[in-house]
């Protein structure tokens, strides 16, 4: 397969999503992009839908995911609020083994992000629809089974203390009800 360039998955990532999601309300809001990651945020009012893409070589396999939240979109609170899809397409269907989309294979990327978005609106029906139980079970499962960020620090006589980061610790539990 050839490099993926961050433009061209940003500029055909564009093309196949915005059509869609601005169709059932949800708007462009934040498009980043650099030579190794591609972030997309469309909100709509609480909600927002993500579509990432990370090719740094520290971070093999390069992929993109499509993330569904609620709240804001910034770290921390992102990482606790919001859910893959592939996650939604496990939880319905029990077959499913999914994970993020691998760039590795991928032979039209126009395509392949055709497929996404008809998973998108196949698995992720209820949440773009505002329906959010199904979402917020499964990020509930998801964060609860989570440890909060750990910081490391040096202790007496050459040990190392742990603690867990105190803003990870709420927000644990503020999204794993």
């Amino acid at each position: 397969m050839k490099k993926i360039l961050m433009n061209d998955f940003s500029e055909r990532a564009t093309n196949v999503f915005d059509p869609y999601l601005q169709s059932i309300g949800f708007e462009p809001t934040i498009k980043d992009r650099d030579k190794v990651g591609c972030r997309h945020i469309y909100r709509r009012d609480n909600q927002y839908t993500e579509i990432v893409a990370n090719i740094h070589p520290h971070d093999r396999p390069a992929y993109y995911n499509i993330i569904l939240g609620e709240g804001e979109d910034t770290f921390p609170e992102s990482d606790w609020n919001s859910v893959a899809l592939w996650r939604f397409k496990n939880e319905i269907d029990a077959n499913e083994n999914a994970a993020e989309y691998l760039f590795e294979g991928i032979k039209d990327l126009s395509v392949n992000l055709g497929m996404a978005l008809e998973e998108l609106k196949k698995y992720g029906d209820s949440f773009l629809h505002s329906d959010l139980k199904l979402f917020h079970k499964i990020r509930s499962k998801v964060n609860h089974s989570r440890e909060p960020y750990k910081i490391y620090k040096p202790g007496k006589g050459g040990t190392l203390a742990v603690y867990s980061e105190p803003e990870s610790v709420k927000l644990k539990k503020k999204f794993s009800i």
